[in-house]
């Protein structure tokens, strides 16, 4: 893939970083630095480096798209490997956005994640927001070397630009997972939510405005005893005599890999993010910061 000329309708780019730590990996991450980064336009990756460190271990990583998001016809890949013993945070600094399709246009965005042995890799980022008649389709592959590989996976979409009343107005929405352990494929999610004749993707959502998907899976005991922590909280009941929840619904599973899945789907994005805010505080600390901060 090359840079895309400026004048073209079509933007096709791609992005790689790699990250290696100081440590072996055996007890705890360790801070890690960039030894290759490549991106081209209209993508780019912002690392940033802290004045003062607390002694987190946690790489911060921004992917930002120039023009504010995916346009029609756009079609992007980025790969990120965490080295042995590295904690990399995959976030945003706003909602990301793919806007109406021109011509059938569809946007495409191919992910490909590496985790080696003993590291983590979060992925966290805003919600996505497909605009009216957009059309939007996007492959995510997570590559755990071994059971010490760890993975924290949030996948989320809203219903769109709700004050301009465009609520799942959007004409094509796919998203595929894969994760992998060593060889073997152990987690498939695919989803494909579309219009279709005399039934409309807003009448199937009903009320709600966002759903998504969290991963959790690791051999640290830190995430370890996140995964617990968020499946236990999640498995609650209502006392006797108060109504189940129907506003915003969180299920649980776990695969027979031991990989911790939530699903979920929300009437207001606020309590969405609350929610997975409060899920995942006890990364906080190891993150060096709350990347929902402020963020609703």
């Amino acid at each position: 893939m090359t840079a895309c000329n400026s004048s073209r309708q079509t933007r096709v780019c791609e992005a790689f970083v790699e990250f290696k730590s100081r440590a072996a990996g055996e007890t705890a991450y360790e801070w890690s630095e960039p030894v290759k980064l490549f991106f081209t336009y209209p993508y780019k990756l912002f690392i940033p480096h802290p004045r003062v460190r607390k002694g987190e271990p946690t790489r911060w990583v921004y992917p930002v798209v120039f023009g504010g998001g995916l346009v029609s016809g756009d079609s992007l890949e980025f790969k990120i490997k965490c080295g042995t013993g590295s904690s990399i945070l995959l976030t945003s600094q706003a909602f990301n956005k793919v806007y109406k399709s021109l011509r059938s246009g569809v946007c495409r965005q191919i992910n490909d994640f590496t985790v080696e042995r003993n590291s983590l890799l979060s992925v966290l980022p805003d919600l996505m927001v497909c605009f009216a008649e957009s059309k939007y389709t996007q492959t995510q592959k997570i590559r755990l070397r071994d059971p010490t590989s760890s993975i924290v996976y949030l996948d989320w979409f809203s219903s769109g630009r709700i004050a301009y009343q465009e609520r799942w107005q959007f004409a094509y929405l796919h998203t595929l997972l894969e994760i992998y352990l060593g060889e073997e494929l152990v987690l498939r999610e695919n989803l494909v939510l579309e219009k279709v004749d005399g039934l409309s993707i807003s009448d199937r959502m009903k009320n709600f405005d966002v759903f998504g998907l969290l991963i959790i899976y690791g051999g640290t005991t830190l995430v370890k005893e996140l995964k617990t922590s968020v499946l236990t909280e999640l498995s609650k009941r209502e006392e006797y005599g108060v109504a189940a929840e129907s506003q915003n619904v969180f299920c649980t599973s776990l695969t027979k890999h031991e990989i911790g899945v939530v699903r979920f789907i929300c009437a207001d994005s606020r309590a969405a993010y609350s929610r997975i805010e409060k899920l995942l505080t006890p990364m906080f600390e190891t993150y060096g910061g709350n990347p929902f901060f402020n963020k609703y």
